[in-house]
């Protein structure tokens, strides 16, 4: 009973208390100072031995979705046996004296018991069960003599792992709830510190959302390619480091994800696919910041010889002769209707096409079974990978204008040859906020400057 009540009782505050994202924007574009750049890494491209797969153990006999995900990618991408790991991931977990419970299809880790001010009970959670035992297997497991954590550049987190956490009601319009209530993923970037006395619960729990940023935003800001991603080498000035860039495997359905999976294995490498850009004139501050930005975006693509469809106009683009490659709008803020992303845009989408669009909640849910928590109209990117997309970024809840991907940076970037993962966090301004990147992180779609290991065409 007690249980029944606090589920009414979020689902009734959530939709009495959210605000809309044109609402709680802070004014201008920037909001971030870009991190200083450090030494270029020159990397290789990445290799299936760089990415490191995470499932969930079957919570029931019969339910082996994220295990089938996991086993599905691995065998495509062939990712070595040591590099795949299952989490044991209770349905309910008493900690200290505060019930957490895994709701809404495996997609949220929520505090039963939440109080004023909030505690971060569901953050031990994810430090317990989720965090901890990944560090311990990449600590312990090697792989021709050198630890699987020097290895890795990519977490991936595949369908069934949680999405999101809170220790609050599920609402975070309120300055008080920012950084209560994020993303799994980006608290996953934070394993592996070079600080021991470092952890989420007292350097990032309740701290200002805008105190982490990420140091690998911004750092190829001249399109050189010599800032492809690896593991120890990027680190605030504060000395938090960005050990790892967390993706996942998600979408509305099994069948979703395993057509993302396919999707990304034989990109369009063509060139001639285009980035929809559709910013619009009206006044809404979430709207302004995306044409301000998809400015931005046009004029590098200019530079760099790279096909797209730029409009700034009030007018919808819906279609486009020719494939498109990535899609950005302002969605919601813009006045397109519920559904848009499936009922109006009418693309063909290429593979490895990717989403970012400056709605707040395009992230709020995943599987298709919690469309009815969906907030307001706002698009999902879930919806685009239904209609052939292999993934993007999108929100847990409400960012703010100052950490949405920025477009700018994240296009260009997945355009020139940097990977999908990579392109998406060198345009996200902080960590452990509300950014999810959904996708293959081993997706390029152009060839990208590189030291060869072998001949090939």
């Amino acid at each position: 009973m007690k249980f029944s009540f606090f589920i009414a009782l979020i689902l009734l505050l959530t939709f009495l208390n959210r605000e809309s994202f044109s609402q709680l924007e802070e004014p201008g574009y920037n909001g971030f100072n870009p991190p200083p750049q450090l030494d270029t890494t020159n990397a290789n491209i990445a290799t299936p031995e760089n990415v490191f797969v995470v499932y969930r153990i079957q919570r029931a006999p019969n339910d082996t979705m994220s295990f089938h995900i996991a086993n599905y990618y691995k065998q495509m991408r062939n990712i070595p046996d040591e590099n795949v790991f299952g989490l044991n991931l209770p349905e309910s977990q008493e900690i200290n004296g505060h019930t957490i419970n895994v709701l809404f299809y495996d997609e949220l880790i929520h505090d039963n018991d939440w109080e004023l001010p909030q505690t971060n009970h569901a953050w031990q959670y994810v430090q317990n069960y989720i965090m901890t035992p990944i560090e311990n297997h990449l600590d312990t497991t090697f792989s021709n003599g050198q630890p699987l954590k020097d290895i890795i550049r990519y977490i991936v987190l595949c369908k069934g792992i949680p999405l999101k956490v809170n220790s609050y009601v599920e609402y975070s319009g309120n300055s008080q709830n920012y950084k209560h209530m994020v993303a799994v993923d980006g608290l996953v970037c934070l394993i592996q510190q070079p600080d021991p006395n470092f952890s989420i619960l007292t350097d990032v729990f309740g701290t200002s959302r805008t105190d982490l940023y990420n140091p690998y935003a911004y750092q190829d800001r001249n399109f050189t390619m010599d800032y492809r991603f690896v593991t120890n080498h990027f680190v605030t000035t504060g000395g938090v480091q960005l050990s790892y860039l967390v993706s996942r495997l998600d979408g509305p359905t099994y069948e979703d994800v395993i057509t993302l999976i396919d999707n990304s294995l034989n990109p369009d490498l063509s060139g001639s696919s285009a980035f929809v850009l559709d910013a619009h004139l009206s006044s809404g501050l979430g709207v302004l910041d995306l044409r301000n930005d998809a400015t931005r975006t046009h004029e590098i693509f200019q530079s760099l010889s790279v096909v797209d469809t730029f409009d700034a106009t009030d007018n919808w683009i819906l279609d486009f002769p020719g494939n498109v490659i990535g899609y950005s709008s302002s969605g919601k803020h813009a006045g397109m209707p519920l559904g848009y992303i499936v009922n109006d845009l009418e693309f063909t989408y290429s593979k490895g096409a990717v989403f970012n669009t400056y709605e707040s909640y395009n992230g709020y849910v995943i599987d298709i079974n919690n469309y009815i928590r969906r907030q307001d109209n706002h698009g999902l990117i879930s919806e685009f990978i239904d209609k052939g997309g292999a993934g993007g970024v999108c929100h847990t809840y409400e960012p703010r204008v100052s950490t949405v991907v920025k477009d700018s940076i994240y296009f260009p970037t997945y355009a020139i040859g940097y990977s999908a993962v990579d392109a998406a966090y060198q345009g996200m301004t902080f960590l452990a906020y509300q950014n999810v990147v959904i996708g293959d992180p081993l997706v390029t779609i152009a060839w990208g400057k590189q030291t060869l290991t072998q001949n090939t065409e």
